[in-house]
């Protein structure tokens, strides 16, 4: 969440643009796909609509799949799970294409500086040691993408502090978002791997934005960055994230 990395995004915050975009990588297996249909009917159960003006037709295609909206995910299969182990190559991977999409967003000063920073210390494990608060942890796909929805809804809502009750909420609608997913339960360790890097390293580029704005007292660019946190999750996850509220039982409608 925000409070995550207070004082330890503070080197990353000067090699970073202003406002950056979302960086992903995964070729066969996108994020949207992963999670949108399968998050709308699962939140539905829950009263939560996406936004009039942007829900999907009556049948959803998913990765493979055509469901009617409204019904219930596909049945878990048994095993399945959204922990991987990790393998050093597919970090090595995510972090030089993760450099290489600052050099393209921010140029070759910026690049070669995050470059150095990623060399120099271990962002994932400090992502870790601050997710352990609320009772996340590294190696689990579902635990990343809990972080990341929370703090983009934090930004949306301008809120700072959560309690981890209410993270473990969310985690609980995650994963059986996730699960419910014929797509996901069939991705390998590495895919899973590359899926919740993907979204640790948005977390921290956003923090590092956000954070900076705080301590600058630049409430326009807060704004700005909360505004952008809505924009994403209209778009890749049909959601309002302003109409949502956080609660002991995770995401619910806002009352």
């Amino acid at each position: 969440m925000i409070r995550f990395l207070w004082m330890d995004v503070m080197i990353l915050m000067a090699c970073l643009p202003a406002h950056a975009q979302d960086f992903s990588m995964m070729s066969d297996w996108t994020q949207q796909q992963m999670l949108n249909d399968n998050l709308q009917r699962n939140l539905a159960n829950s009263g939560i609509r996406p936004p009039a003006s942007n829900r999907p037709p009556a049948y959803a295609i998913g990765p493979g799949i055509r469901t009617p909206r409204g019904m219930t995910g596909t049945p878990m299969p048994v095993g399945a799970t959204s922990t991987y182990r990790s393998s050093p190559q597919v970090t090595t991977r995510v972090r030089a294409q993760f450099v290489e999409f600052i050099r393209q967003t921010s140029g070759d000063k910026a690049a070669a500086a995050v470059g150095a920073e990623l060399q120099r210390r271990d962002y994932l494990q400090l992502w870790a040691t601050h997710a352990a608060q609320d009772g996340l942890r590294l190696g689990d796909v579902a635990d990343a993408f809990t972080a990341y929805w929370v703090e983009n809804w934090q930004m949306a809502n301008a809120a700072n502090e959560v309690a981890p009750a209410q993270v473990q909420a969310v985690r609980r609608q995650v994963s059986s978002t996730l699960l419910s997913n014929p797509s996901f339960t069939r991705l390998n360790d590495a895919q899973k791997q590359e899926m919740a890097e993907v979204f640790i390293y948005n977390q921290v580029v956003q923090d590092a934005n956000y954070v900076g704005a705080m301590q600058r007292g630049d409430k326009a660019l807060m704004q700005k960055i909360g505004d952008a946190s809505v924009q994403r999750f209209r778009k890749e996850m049909n959601l309002d994230l302003r109409q949502l509220a956080l609660t002991d039982n995770g995401f619910l409608p806002r009352r």
